[in-house]
């Protein structure tokens, strides 16, 4: 999320810097068809209006991306571009006002008095949205190389767990197999000390047998002499 807020934020700078480009640049068509038609009143007024509207947009946009902008580098761009830009607009006023009075007759005189003077405000913009498409460049290269980093530790993480847990089974394998062959030799002890038991009993029974014999033929012998 905090990747997201980072390139949203940037995105939306270079946005506003490239829409005050494109206003300024309308602008400067204002200006144009002011000076071409604006021999005509109604038309005059209507360019010129345009071209008012225009610089004030601009203006309104410079502001808006000077209220969001971090780097340094770039809001001094900004302050500077509105500060020229703010000189144009006086000298365009003026030009303007001229061209009014003239009754529209000479605009070459008129954009004479003009001329060049949208050049700096102009390559101070070009300025800004460069350096702002740089800096999302340079971020979105760094984030990339972040995720690309974590992707390859998770990566390495995962293969360890892997191989604890296949550890950890080798183990209880090995340990289940020795436990396995105690288990056994307890159980061959108990069948040896059984098989003796069994002979015991054996030769215990075979013992009361012959004794129990003995017995019958004394009380035999017994009989007879009675």
């Amino acid at each position: 999320e905090a990747t997201d807020a980072i390139l949203s934020q940037s995105v939306r700078q270079q946005s506003l810097a490239r829409d005050m480009r494109y206003t300024f640049k309308r602008q400067v068509q204002e200006w144009k068809d002011t000076l071409l038609r604006g021999h005509n009143p109604d038309d005059f007024k209507k360019y010129a209006a345009n071209f008012h509207q225009q610089f004030k947009r601009t203006q309104e946009l410079s502001a808006e991306l000077q209220s969001v902008l971090a780097d340094p580098k770039v809001r001094e761009l900004n302050t500077q571009f509105q500060a020229a830009y703010a000189e144009m607009g006086r000298k365009y006023d003026a030009a303007l006002a001229t061209f009014e009075a003239n009754g529209g007759r000479d605009p070459y005189a008129t954009d004479t008095q003009v001329r060049g003077i949208d050049r700096p405000p102009t390559q101070t913009l070009d300025e800004i949205v460069k350096v702002l498409t740089q800096n999302y460049d340079e971020k979105e290269t760094e984030i990339r190389s972040t995720i690309a980093r974590q992707r390859v530790e998770t990566g390495a993480l995962l293969i360890a767990g892997a191989l604890a847990a296949l550890a950890v089974a080798l183990m209880v394998v090995l340990f289940a197999r020795r436990l396995s062959r105690k288990l056994n030799g307890i159980v061959a002890d108990l069948d040896n000390a059984s098989e003796q038991t069994v002979n015991s009993s054996l030769t215990v029974s075979s013992s009361s047998q012959s004794l129990a014999q003995g017995n019958s033929e004394q009380a035999a012998s017994l009989e007879e002499t009675t």
